[in-house]
């Protein structure tokens, strides 16, 4: 008798574990209260010359990307509520066309509202 209760209580919980699942399904990712900037790459780090960002979005969505000094002063503004597409998105930047000396610098990426800050090394 017990292993029947036992089963029985298991066949329940797993029922209600499949339809709860199945219920919270959601494809429009704000519902799901998703991030909108995925992963953010920054390579080579360190800099020496020449680098490439690349960062994923779920979202069409403007995006800011600056970089700042480590007193919090921003040194160059490298895109300013320009809008990337959904997906893979990349951008090369040149340490002296940003005129970024050796240095430890946050690169600070906006989008949806919020910021994300990542470390960028330059030599």
């Amino acid at each position: 008798m017990k292993k029947y209760i036992t089963l029985l209580l298991l066949v329940f919980f797993l029922s209600a574990a499949v339809v709860f699942s199945a219920s919270a399904t959601v494809d429009d990712p704000k519902e799901q209260n998703l991030p909108v900037l995925g992963d953010v790459i920054i390579y080579p780090n360190p800099i020496t010359e020449n680098a490439t960002i690349t960062f994923t979005l779920s979202k069409t969505e403007p995006v800011t990307i600056e970089i700042y000094s480590l007193i919090g002063q921003k040194i160059v503004t490298i895109a300013k509520n320009e809008i990337f597409s959904t997906g893979l998105n990349t951008i090369n930047i040149n340490k002296e066309a940003l005129k970024l000396t050796s240095s430890l610098y946050l690169l600070s990426i906006t989008c949806d509202g919020k910021t994300k800050n990542y470390k960028l090394f330059v030599r």
